[in-house]
């Protein structure tokens, strides 16, 4: 348990670090160069709004998240969802079925969650 704590903890913090968004890339080169040019975007889009005051840093969400819903990361986005900033967490659980939860980029709340 505490091996899957330092690894959201690191996540987090190479995250925070990097501005906001994660995207992993998708193989082909130009999937990776679109996935690169998301990221770019999220990481602009995340730093300005941080910087205005409109979300919180991921470094705050992450570990309610991880608590509610324990898993390996696959994937951070940041998107505008009816006129609210939003991070969308995608994990893998550990019967291997992939979760996506919906947080509030402004107030941590989770909007939403549930598996495909």
């Amino acid at each position: 348990m505490m091996e899957l704590f330092e690894r959201w903890r690191r996540s987090a913090r190479a995250l925070a670090l990097g501005g906001c968004a994660f995207v992993p890339l998708l193989g082909a080169s130009g999937k990776e160069q679109a996935a690169s040019e998301l990221r770019e975007q999220d990481h602009e889009r995340a730093r300005a709004a941080r910087e205005r005051g409109e979300v919180m840093a991921l470094e705050e969400i992450m570990p309610v998240v991880r608590e509610r819903f324990p898993g390996d990361l696959a994937q951070i986005e940041f998107e505008r969802d009816n006129g609210a900033w939003i991070y969308e967490f995608k994990l893998i659980n550990f019967e291997g079925r992939l979760i996506e939860v919906k947080v509030n980029a402004k107030t941590g709340a989770v909007l939403d969650a549930g598996g495909e």
